[in-house]
C-alpha cells in the first residue's frame, strides 16, 4: 500500500488487522476500511500527509494500537493542544506543556521516570500534531467512533450507510452454509437460517442480509420436495389371469357377430341368384 500511486485505496474485505506502518509515507488521499477490520497497528498511516478522508465500514470502530517509541520524549513529538508556553521567572524561564488536556504530562500513559512512552500515531503524525484534521465517514449506526482518541485525528464526521451488526453477519454466514443443491436433509439447516433471520428486529439490518434470496429459494425447494414425496404414483391393481375360452363360450360370446355374418352371406347369395336369372332372361330375348 505505501507504494500505491493512485489517490485512493480500498482495504480488502476479510482483513481483520492492518499491520504497523502498512501505509507509512503513502501518497493516498482517501482510504476505505472494511467491515471486517478489528484493529490497526501503530503508525499504520503515519506520514500520509495527503490523507484527507477515511471511510469506515465496520460496525465497531477498530482499535488504534500504540507502541513504545523513545522519540516521544523529544520536544518535537510532544502532543500539544497548543503552543509551548513559558514564564520568565527569577530563576529562569518555566516551560508549560498543555498536553492533551487530560493530565499535565506529555502523554496520557507516560510514567514518572520517563522510561515508557506509549502513544498512538495512527494517522498522518503524532496525536495533536495534525494541522488539518481528517474527515471520517462512519456507519450511521456505528459504535465507538466518538472517543477521545478519534477526536484527535478527525475534525469532521460524516454519517455513511448503516453497517451490519455482528448478529446480522452471523445470519449471512448461516445462510451461506445452505447447499446449492438442496435436499430434504437440508431442512433443519434452512429452518435454522429462517429462525435466525426472523430474530433480526430491525428492518434496516434485515435489508443488509445480502443473500436472503438464497434462503427463500431453499425454502421453496424444500416445500416442493415435501409435496412431491406426499403424492406417490397410483398403484395398478394386478388383474387375475384369464382362463382359456371353450368353443361353446366363444360361440356364445360372438353369437351376434355370427348371426350378422350369416345374414350378410345369405344376402349375397340371394343377390347372386337374382343377378344370374336376370342375365339368363336377357340372353333368351336377344336370341329370339
Amino acid at each position: 500500500p505505501m507504494n500505491k500511486l493512485g489517490s485512493s485505496f480500498t482495504v480488502a474485505e476479510g482483513t481483520v488487522r492492518i499491520s504497523a506502518t502498512a501505509f507509512a509515507g503513502s501518497a493516498i488521499e482517501s482510504v476505505t476500511l472494511p467491515h471486517s477490520l478489528k484493529s490497526m497497528g501503530d503508525k499504520a498511516f503515519y506520514g500520509c500527509k495527503n490523507l484527507k478522508t477515511v471511510i469506515f465500514l465496520s460496525y465497531y470502530a477498530p482499535t488504534f494500537e500504540e507502541a513504545y517509541d523513545a522519540t516521544y520524549e523529544t520536544y518535537d513529538n510532544l502532543p500539544l493542544t497548543g503552543h509551548l508556553s513559558f514564564k520568565q521567572q527569577s530563576g529562569g524561564p518555566v516551560y508549560n506543556y498543555d498536553g492533551l488536556g487530560v493530565v499535565k504530562y506529555y502523554m496520557w500513559n507516560y510514567n514518572s521516570n520517563r522510561s515508557c512512552y506509549y502513544f498512538g500515531a495512527s494517522f498522518v503524525d503524532y496525536i495533536g500534531h495534525i494541522e488539518n484534521k481528517i474527515v471520517m465517514v462512519r456507519p450511521t449506526n456505528g459504535k465507538n467512533y466518538d472517543t477521545f482518541i478519534t477526536s484527535q485525528y478527525f475534525g469532521t464526521t460524516v454519517d455513511g450507510a448503516a453497517a451490519a451488526t455482528d448478529y446480522t453477519v452471523s445470519v449471512i454466514t448461516l445462510i451461506s452454509k445452505i447447499s446449492d443443491y438442496v435436499t430434504l436433509s437440508d431442512e433443519t439447516t434452512v429452518a435454522a437460517a429462517r429462525n435466525a433471520y426472523n430474530a433480526i428486529t430491525s428492518e434496516e439490518q434485515k435489508a443488509l442480509v445480502s443473500n436472503y434470496e438464497n434462503l427463500v429459494k431453499a425454502e421453496n425447494t424444500i416445500e416442493y420436495l415435501k409435496q412431491r414425496e406426499q403424492k406417490p404414483e397410483p398403484e395398478i391393481e394386478p388383474q387375475p389371469p384369464e382362463e382359456p375360452i371353450t368353443f361353446g363360450q366363444f360361440m356364445l360370446n360372438n353369437l351376434f357377430g355370427l348371426c350378422l355374418a350369416l345374414a350378410v352371406a345369405a344376402g349375397f347369395v340371394v343377390y347372386v341368384v337374382i343377378t344370374r336369372r336376370k342375365s339368363a332372361k336377357q340372353s333368351e330375348k336377344s336370341e329370339e
